[in-house]
């Protein structure tokens, strides 16, 4: 029994020794090369013409050599590749083979030498264009990567991986210049950033933001016809965006595009009628718009020794156009205006600011005293109150020794004399007969303005 059990034991220690020494030589025996991590490989043979080549007989051996690159065996590869690259016919792919091996070897600056060598004796050589592109790709050189993925693509339109590397390495290229835009614009360089944001649209010519930034870029160099035409692709490619409408219009009305600045403004208010700076933009371009179309007569005002009284209506009807909004009332009938002042004559009158005389005169060339100006003044600040709150009012009375309460323009001087519109001489004198010259009338209307902030 025991010897049985002898026996037993023996054959089961052998077995044991058997199966630890067949693991230890599995264990020791050579491993198979790992292929290469991260890299693409190309066969350099799709970029010949096989049927043209001699010693086809090398076939095999290139092929296996190829074979070995792609598990790893990167020494074996080199030494046949080497070989096989002084036969005839053989010596380009062969070179581009080792490029690779020196590529998959964390060669690079050899394998690009190699790699542009080759692309000098055949620009489409794809496995060459690959190799370079990938090793454009390693290096962070994303914008060269990206061009030779292009031209990848050009001779083989459908291949894959080229693909799929030209989308990434575009957006990767388009991010840094960005980027370089963005330090250079910050370090006061506009022209070196509108050159790198120029690069970046041309590869990605849909993003909004990067418009928007160019047409900012060009504003700052006060060039507006490119800053509008940026600005109006940011707008077409965000229409949604209010901002970005502003920041055109506002590039619009810099370079005394009026018409179409005000049409902007205009959608702005729409879509947002509660925001005041949108409104006070408009204002001021319709403002601009109406300065631009001042006859020349009107120009003339500040310098007029006499103020007359269709001067005065142009000056309220441009200056004020608030207190000229129009009335219900029928307009009174003016037989006597025309030429320049007739459309401004007829809005002063319509609103109610000015008189007109028996036998329905306007008298547009008569002097301006100061008592009818003081009365047109009132009359204005009235048809403000309407439309703005915020003008005081208060029952504080002046003495003016020669415009007392039974006066017909006491009231229109204490309105004026409170809001700081006239002021009395020396002996507290109003003089309301006295005739007031061009400037006069221009500094009544320009402190009128003010009280709204005009």
């Amino acid at each position: 029994m025991r010897a049985s059990t002898g026996s037993s034991g023996r054959f089961w220690i052998a077995g044991l020794v058997t199966i630890a020494v067949c693991m230890g030589l599995v264990g020791c025996a050579p491993r198979r090369p790992a292929p290469p991590v991260g890299i693409y490989l190309e066969d350099p043979l799709l970029a010949e013409n096989l049927d043209a080549m001699r010693n086809r007989d090398v076939l095999d051996d290139f092929l296996e050599a190829w074979r070995d690159v792609q598990t790893g065996r990167l020494d074996v590869a080199r030494r046949d590749f080497e070989k096989i690259g002084r036969k005839p016919d053989w010596e380009r792919p062969a070179r581009v083979a080792l490029a690779y091996v020196a590529l998959a070897s964390h060669d690079r600056s050899q394998a690009a030498s190699v790699f542009r060598e080759v692309l000098d004796e055949n620009p489409s050589n794809v496995p060459a264009l690959l190799g370079l592109a990938q090793v454009m790709d390693a290096e962070g050189r994303v914008h060269e990567a990206y061009d030779l993925y292009s031209k990848v693509l050009v001779v083989s339109p459908s291949h894959a991986f080229a693909q799929l590397r030209c989308d990434i390495t575009r957006l990767q290229a388009t991010d840094l210049y960005v980027r370089r835009a963005n330090e250079a614009a910050t370090q006061n360089k506009p022209k070196q950033a509108i050159e790198l944001l120029e690069k970046a649209l041309s590869l990605a010519p849909d993003r909004a933001p990067l418009y928007l930034q160019l047409g900012d870029l060009y504003l700052r160099l006060d060039d507006y016809p490119h800053a509008i035409s940026n600005l109006q692709q940011a707008v077409d490619r965000a229409p949604q965006d209010n901002a970005v409408r502003a920041r055109l219009a506002e590039a619009l009305f810099m370079n005394d595009n009026l018409e179409q600045a005000q049409g902007v403004y205009k959608e702005l208010v729409q879509l947002d009628p509660k925001n005041s700076v949108y409104a006070e933009r408009l204002r001021m371009v319709q403002d601009a718009i109406k300065w631009k179309k001042v006859p020349q007569q009107f120009k003339e005002i500040p310098a007029a020794r006499v103020l007359t009284r269709e001067a005065l209506a142009a000056l309220i009807a441009l200056k004020v156009p608030e207190a000229v909004q129009k009335q219900d009332a029928p307009t009174e009938i003016a037989i006597d205006i025309g030429g320049w002042s007739r459309e401004y004559v007829l809005q002063v009158i319509q609103a109610g600011l000015m008189d007109v005389y028996p036998g329905h005169q306007f008298a547009p060339r008569e002097a301006v005293k100061r008592g009818e100006a003081a009365l047109v003044a009132s009359r204005v600040i009235t048809s403000l109150r309407l439309r703005y709150e915020g003008l005081r009012s208060s029952t504080y009375t002046f003495t003016v020794n020669d415009v007392g309460r039974a006066h017909v323009y006491y009231g229109p001087v204490q309105t004026c004399l409170l809001y700081g519109l006239f002021q009395l001489d020396a002996h507290g004198d109003f003089n309301p007969a006295y005739t007031m010259s061009g400037l006069e009338g221009v500094r009544l209307v320009d402190s009128l303005a003010h009280l709204i902030g005009r």
